[in-house]
């Protein structure tokens, strides 16, 4: 009698939770699988790229690495970002701005689309193997890109009234000096920083692969930074966000 009582009241709390899981997932769908919802999700280790990566997706800027097997769609934040890739991101943000990147105006702008826009605004150029759209993008190569577009688009950006710290930067010798202006730029109006190491010093590493949490990072600070308004899924995310005191992206 008691095994009977003990199975039928599992039974109904494993129901209970079925119908509760059903419920939230209902209320409040995640736009992507491997990231947490910055906003309703219940996971309090909220990565400091989710806010950029939601906010970019919702707005039709930021798209999907790959749908799995399993039908899961993922953005794939540690993965390494194709310079095509971040220009189809600049791309659908021009368009959110008000420029027009096709002619014939398309609900989704292709790759291709997006890379003929680039060239012609003089926002990407060629590589030794030609646009190189293929290719992995590095940070001085994003900083590049993000000043050409930041020109482009004509916002003024905010100036944060603090004086930058490029010239500290642990590794500015690095920087290639096609790149150093761009960086510069993107380090004064906080688009790019550093990371910060336990001594204190701070490298902006620009020849290291871009990876797609970084790439929504600096795009949506870009936002911020020229006071754009996205279609915005956002929410005080309080005490639920993870991040460091000084971002490492």
């Amino acid at each position: 009698m008691k095994k009977a009582l003990l199975r039928f009241t599992s039974g109904i709390i494993s129901l209970l939770l079925m119908v509760s899981i059903s419920i939230n997932a209902c209320a409040f769908p995640a736009f992507v699988d491997d990231i947490p919802d910055p906003v309703h999700g219940i996971d309090k280790d909220v990565p400091w790229y989710a806010q950029a990566v939601y906010d970019l997706w919702y707005a039709h800027i930021a798209d999907a690495s790959r749908i799995d097997e399993e039908g899961f769609v993922l953005y794939e934040p540690a993965r390494a970002i194709t310079r095509g890739q971040f220009l189809h991101f600049l791309g659908a943000l021009a368009e959110e701005c008000g420029k027009e990147v096709e002619q014939e105006s398309v609900w989704e702008l292709s790759v291709k689309d997006c890379l003929k826009w680039a060239v012609k605004n003089h926002i990407a150029y060629g590589k030794g193997n030609g646009l190189a759209e293929h290719d992995t993008l590095t940070r001085q190569e994003m900083a590049v890109f993000l000043k050409r577009f930041a020109e482009y688009i004509g916002f003024p950006l905010e100036d944060i009234n603090t004086p930058s710290d490029y010239e500290q930067l642990a590794d500015s010798a690095l920087v290639a000096p096609w790149a150093e202006e761009s960086l510069q730029y993107a380090h004064r109006y906080r688009i790019m920083v550093g990371e910060v190491h336990r001594d204190g010093s701070i490298s902006m590493n620009p020849r290291r692969i871009v990876t797609r949490a970084e790439a929504a990072q600096a795009i949506y600070n870009y936002t911020k930074s020229a006071h754009f308004k996205l279609p915005s899924y956002t929410a005080d995310l309080g005490d639920n966000i993870v991040s460091p005191s000084y971002e490492d992206f």
